[in-house]
């Protein structure tokens, strides 16, 4: 009766060893699976931003809307007129004036 038992007593750890087994190398295959992922998306290497870019449809925005272009005229002008030694910059990031045209 004690052999019947240890036997099974085995028969049951060797069992939850095998899941346990099994469960760490599903563990590990994701693991790879994410770490393969964030390296091909990782935008801090240059290979991919080229892929990323090469990949996009862009399309040309206008960097100002009209109503602040017209505010920076009236500006320009103003300056122009009482300060002519002054001169008015701003500046646009890329983002601004160009855009992605497939939804991102």
């Amino acid at each position: 009766m004690f052999l019947r038992r240890a036997r099974r007593v085995a028969a049951a750890a060797r069992r939850e060893i095998a899941r346990l087994r099994d469960e760490e190398a599903r563990r590990e295959e994701e693991a790879e699976r994410r770490r393969l992922y964030f390296e091909e998306n990782d935008l801090s290497r240059s290979s991919n931003q080229l892929r990323f870019i090469a990949g996009a449809s862009l399309r040309a925005v206008r960097p100002v809307n009209k109503e602040a272009v017209k505010v920076l005229y009236a500006l320009d002008d103003w300056i122009r007129d009482r300060q002519p030694d002054w001169r008015l910059s701003f500046e646009v990031a890329m983002g601004a004036f160009v855009r992605v045209s497939n939804g991102y």
